[in-house]
């Protein structure tokens, strides 16, 4: 996890394979799987500096109880990206997340396959190639 990327080169490779967690309570996330999160990236993409993800996640368990998230693939997530230039190569496959609450208003997210997400996106290239087989996610 990173606050803020500036003029940065970033090269992350991750494999995450047969892993298992849990949580419990309000924002509180079981992470199995690779989870990259982002606060602000700005002019990453000038001269050689680049942000390169390459995330590989098979055969995890997460399961989070009420009101964290539960993540056993891979998630990619970003407030804001200006100028930059992002790839991002993921793979999913076998994964459970699963959320379990009695309160439907605190869940959260159960992500077993793989997740991109970013708040605002200005004169950026970001390229995303996402595999994803045999995933399993729900909210009990």
């Amino acid at each position: 996890s990173f606050a803020y990327v500036s003029d940065s080169n970033i090269y992350s490779n991750s494999v995450t394979s047969d892993n298992e967690a849990s949580a419990e309570g309000y924002s509180n996330n079981a992470v199995a799987g690779a989870q990259n999160n982002f606060g602000t990236i700005n002019q990453s993409s000038f001269g050689d500096n680049v942000i390169v993800l390459n995330d590989i996640a098979s055969g995890n368990s997460a399961v989070a109880y009420n009101g964290g998230d539960a993540v056993s693939g891979v998630q990619t997530t970003g407030a804001s990206i200006f100028n930059s230039l992002m790839s991002i190569t993921s793979e999913a496959n076998n994964n459970r997340a699963g959320l379990y609450g009695s309160d439907p208003a605190a869940a959260k997210d159960a992500i077993a396959g793989a997740s991109i997400n970013f708040g605002y996106v200005n004169a950026s290239a970001v390229v995303a190639q996402l595999t994803t087989s045999e995933n399993y996610a729900y909210n009990q």
